[in-house]
């Protein structure tokens, strides 16, 4: 396959590969691969990447990141859920996958995939039809679910973006793994951070969020942010609100389990 590439294509992939090597942060990461590299090799509609973990024998998807789609979980019903069906199995293997949407329907189940109930309530409000995805895992830890996807006037992804994709795979694998599981990276704060984008916090209320995922007691939240113990009540009152929990043990479940 790697021969079906041209010269130019394969020097912008090596390029990528370094690109992604030195991307400083999640977000910089997602916004390097949707917004600025991979376009040039694979053009697509839209794209999400979730992080990804595994929960009651599922895979499961959180903050997620989009390009050209609508950000707001509330309004994007796509992003408004924890599980996507046909893809869990793929956060669940030991190893990291690319997928095309058209391999796990088969040509013989399409029409049935189309009158569905998931397809119609999700896939086509949102302009959805053909999927390509990666899902990251590194030493058997899920990380990340990357997909992109073409509207339905438009053709399906081709084998020679499938091995594009592939071809990135090792590299994501490194980096995800680096920025989100260890020192590279801080997981927690990568969610807060996307939260306060979806819930609307102020800078303040997801600076109280992450002290209070961090374990830190009401005196030493105050103390930290310079707060009187009413004014900390007042923030984590509207906190509630926003998420939609009413204690701080909901709250850091929310962004620790």
């Amino acid at each position: 396959m790697r021969s079906t590439l041209f010269d130019y294509e394969w020097q912008f992939l090596t390029q990528m590969i370094t690109r992604i090597h030195y991307a400083p942060t999640y977000e910089e990461l997602c916004r390097l691969m949707l917004e600025d590299q991979l376009p040039a090799l694979i053009p697509f509609d839209r794209a999400v990447v979730f992080q990804t973990a595994r929960q009651g024998g599922q895979g499961t998807i959180s903050c997620p990141y989009t390009c050209r789609m609508e950000p707001d979980p509330k309004k994007n019903p796509f992003l408004n859920r924890q599980v996507i069906p046909r893809w869990s199995q793929f956060i669940m293997a030991p190893h990291s996958n690319v997928f095309l949407q058209s391999d796990i329907i088969t040509a013989q189940d399409w029409p049935d995939w189309e009158q569905s109930d998931i397809y119609k309530n999700i896939w086509e409000p949102c302009h959805l039809y053909w999927a390509l995805g990666a899902s990251i895992q590194y030493r058997d830890r899920p990380l990340a679910l990357m997909a992109l996807f073409r509207e339905k006037d438009k053709e399906d992804f081709t084998s020679k973006e499938f091995y594009i994709l592939h071809s990135l795979k090792d590299a994501l694998e490194r980096k995800f793994y680096s920025l989100l599981m260890t020192g590279g990276g801080d997981l927690l704060s990568s969610r807060i951070q996307q939260a306060a984008v979806n819930y609307g916090l102020t800078k303040r209320e997801a600076e109280i969020v992450d002290l209070v995922c961090h374990n830190l007691s009401t005196e030493e939240i105050c103390d930290k942010l310079f707060l009187a113990p009413s004014t900390l009540s007042k923030h984590l009152s509207n906190i509630y609100s926003k998420v939609k929990v009413s204690s701080r043990i909901q709250l850091m479940a929310m962004f620790t389990q």
